[in-house]
This record gives structure tokens, C-alpha cells and sequence, in this order.
């Protein structure tokens, strides 16, 4: 989904960082974004940071250095330093459908929703990838614009289906379920709420526990 799996989804960014860096010294750009893959995991974000400035350094033309870049400042919240990178990565790659949701899930955190609305489409131009969807579907969910989420997730949901069935992670089907459960209960279409839940739970997943009490207090 994305770099580090803790920014994988929107709202989930963990803060916690050593200040300590050990240094180790490699010979490839590859080989430092993969260290700084490693920190990344740990939350880490200063060592990761560290790994892929010696990354740039080595080969200031990788995309893929930058979008990590972009991913570890996100971790820290500087939103504008991540902004930088992204667009980065982009004008170097300007296929690299990775940063386009990065660079979404900023401008949602930021309120930039118009922003953040024209980077999922750009990535879908790209590649149907769901996601985009899962993006959209969160940008007019924070909009109210609640019909528009309903359909940019279960145009996720298939996509994610499909991929699954392929061998895929779950992992974003489940989050594509949440979102367009916890949407149908804000349109107060409970049932179709449950019905969501219900998949969730077939494939492992764990709704929130508000969305889970509120459909029990509305259960007749």
C-alpha cells in the first residue's frame, strides 16, 4: 500500500522515533532505501530519513527515494516537507502511481480535499488501482458527500476482490469493507452496514468497535 506500512492508512500514522541513529554505509541507492525501509517498520523515521538522503545523494534521480523520503516526513508530521518530496518523485516518475496516493493522503490530513481528489484520478488514469478508490472514498466521506464514497468503494471492493482471488494481501480489501460500512451508517442504512461488517469478518477483518456499538444500539 504504502512505504511503510504504518502509513498505510489515512488517520493510522504513528509518531514515535528514535533520536539515535547508527549509521551503517552502503555502495548502492538501493541498498540505503531498503535500510530505510527496515527504520520505517520500527517507526524510525529519523534513521529512515537519514538512509534516504544518502539515497538521493548516491542517485538524486530516484523516484523511489524521494516517495520513501515523502513517506518518512509524513511520519512526522511535516506535511509540506512531504509535499516537496512527492511532487518530487513525481516530476522524475511521472508514472509513479505510489507517490499519487502519498501525496492524496496528505492533502486529506491537510484539508486539501480538492487536491487530494485530483491525484486519486490521476492515479486511476495510470492503473485501476483500488487504492485510489479507497482514497476517493475517504476524501467524500470527509465531504459528506456520502453517495460518492458508497460508490468509490465498491468500485474498490471489486478491484480488491480480484486481487485477492489472485493471491494478493487482504489487508486493503478489509479497510475498502470498513470504510463503506461506517459511510452506510452515517446514510442510516444499517442493514447494508452489517452486511459489511459481516464480509469484514469473513476475511479476518475487525470493524471499529463505535461503528459495532452504534449498530447494536440501532438493531431492532
Amino acid at each position: 500500500m504504502t512505504p511503510f506500512k504504518y502509513l498505510a492508512l489515512i488517520g493510522m500514522i504513528c509518531l514515535g522515533f528514535s533520536t539515535t541513529i547508527t549509521a551503517q554505509s552502503f555502495s548502492t541507492a538501493d541498498q540505503y532505501i531498503e535500510e530505510a525501509i527496515k527504520a520505517g517498520k520500527n517507526n524510525d523515521f529519523e534513521m529512515a530519513l537519514y538512509n534516504l538522503n544518502k539515497a538521493i545523494q548516491i542517485d538524486p534521480n530516484s523516484s523511489r527515494a524521494y516517495d520513501y523520503r515523502g513517506a518518512a516526513l509524513m511520519g512526522k508530521n511535516d506535511y509540506l516537507g512531504a509535499l516537496e518530496s512527492f511532487a518530487k518523485a513525481i516530476s522524475l516518475d511521472p508514472r509513479n502511481i505510489d507517490s499519487y496516493f502519498h501525496r492524496g493522503l496528505v492533502y486529506i490530513n491537510t484539508k486539501q480535499f480538492d487536491q487530494a481528489i485530483k491525484d486519486f484520478n490521476l492515479m486511476l488514469r495510470i492503473s485501476p488501482d483500488p487504492r485510489a478508490y479507497y482514497g476517493l472514498g475517504t476524501t467524500y466521506h470527509r465531504q459528506n458527500a456520502l453517495d460518492k464514497a458508497v460508490k468509490a468503494c465498491s468500485d474498490g471492493i471489486s478491484i480488491a476482490l480480484s486481487m485477492t482471488l489472485a493471491g494478493k494481501d487482504y489487508e486493503l480489501l478489509r479497510q475498502l469493507y470498513v470504510l463503506r460500512a461506517i459511510v452506510y451508517y452515517d446514510l442510516k442504512e444499517y442493514d447494508k452496514s452489517r452486511a459489511d461488517v459481516q464480509a469484514l469478518e469473513r476475511i479476518k477483518g475487525v470493524a471499529p468497535a463505535a461503528l459495532l456499538e452504534g449498530l447494536q444500539k440501532v438493531q431492532i
